[in-house]
Order: structure tokens, then sequence, then C-alpha cells
């Protein structure tokens, strides 16, 4: 097989994956709603001669690409694109690594690791859990409320 022939496949193996299920009907269907929509105002608009050029002037116009908004939409969303990344990774990073103290400081308070094969020991320690949960919820907490107009 030639290259050009994988790159068919795989393109259509792709297309495929994605159009196949329930979301890949319903934008199939969305895609062919607005197509129809997009032939049925280009046959209204131009009763004349007809060309597959005009139609997709009238289909895309130029104007869309032109307009400072559409410039300034795509800038914000690739300012995002490229910017999300250098934000998320030290949050997920810190996240992680405040999970991991946490574990560490937890665990040498409690004097238990998670490893011991202990049964006893782990069904007092998952009691001790439990005891806190329950003593940390105060008693009325379903039936606190705040009066309106008090500071």
């Amino acid at each position: 097989m030639t290259d050009v022939h994988m790159l068919m496949h795989r393109i259509k193996d792709v297309v495929w994956n994605h159009l196949s299920g329930e979301n890949g009907i319903t934008i199939l269907l969305l895609w062919t709603t607005v197509v129809f929509a997009a032939v049925v105002t280009y046959v209204r608009a131009n009763p004349g001669d007809r060309s597959f050029r005009d139609f997709i002037r009238h289909f895309v116009p130029s104007e869309i690409f032109h307009n400072s908004s559409a410039r300034a939409d795509f800038l914000f969303w690739l300012s995002r694109r490229i910017f999300m990344p250098l934000v998320v990774l030290p949050l997920v990073i810190s996240t992680i690594a405040a999970g991991r103290f946490a574990y560490w400081v937890l665990t040498g308070i409690s004097g238990w690791s998670g490893r011991s094969s202990d049964a006893r020991r782990v069904y007092h320690h998952n009691a001790a859990r439990i005891r806190f949960v329950i003593l940390s919820v105060p008693p009325d907490a379903a039936s606190i409320s705040y009066p309106l107009g008090t500071a």
C-alpha cells in the first residue's frame, strides 16, 4: 500500500469513529441541516445563473473573516489554547503534591500507612475516620438558616 492510500484509510477510520454512535448521528444531522439551509437560501437568493463558487461565497462570505470581532475571537481562542496548558499544568502538579503531603502528614500523625495487613488496626483506623466525619458535622446542620437583613 502506498502512503497516500494508508493516509486515506486512516482518515476514513477517524471520520467513521467520530460519526458512529449517537453523538455522530447528531453531528451528521446538524451539518446536513446547515448545508440544506444554505442550499435553499442560495437558490432563493440567486434565481439566475448558479455556480459552486458563488455557493461557497454565499455559504461562507468573506466578511466573516475580515470582521474585527472575528479576529478578536480568533486571538482569544489562540491565546486560550496557548496559555491554558501553562496555567493548568502547575495547578495539577501542585494539587498532587499537596495531596501527597497531606497524606504523609496524616499518616505520620495516625501512625497508619494503609499498607498494614493487621485487620484490627485497619478497622479501628476506619472507625476513627467515621467518628471524625460524624462529629465534625453539627447536629443542626440541616436547620441552619441566616435571617435576611442581619449582618
